[in-house]
């Protein structure tokens, strides 16, 4: 199960968040941009935050800031969508940005 929304302060998970699910929260405007992260970041998942990465991108000039923290497990499919949300946002004129 995968779950993305928007403008959820400090992208706290829901309660009772189960292995193998995503919780992608994206808050921010005006070119900046925080995306939360939590859970499993793997190939059943990843599409969805490669969904939330590219919306961004749209956005000349946006920075996007990823926070890591609550991600439990990464595998290769993962680190790929981040290297492409870096590759589109700067081709679009912005920034990728990892916290953890």
């Amino acid at each position: 199960m995968v779950s993305v929304e928007r403008a959820n302060p400090g992208g706290a998970p829901p309660a009772g968040l189960n292995p193998g699910e995503l919780y992608v929260v994206v808050t921010g405007a005006g070119g900046r941009y925080e995306v939360y992260v939590h859970g499993e970041l793997d190939l059943s998942t990843a599409p969805q935050l490669r969904e939330a990465l590219m919306g961004l991108a749209s956005e000349q000039g946006a920075v996007v800031t990823v926070d890591l923290a609550g991600v439990t497990f990464v595998d290769s499919t993962g680190l790929t969508v981040l290297i492409g949300g870096l590759k589109r946002l700067r081709q679009c004129g912005g920034d990728l940005n990892l916290r953890s």
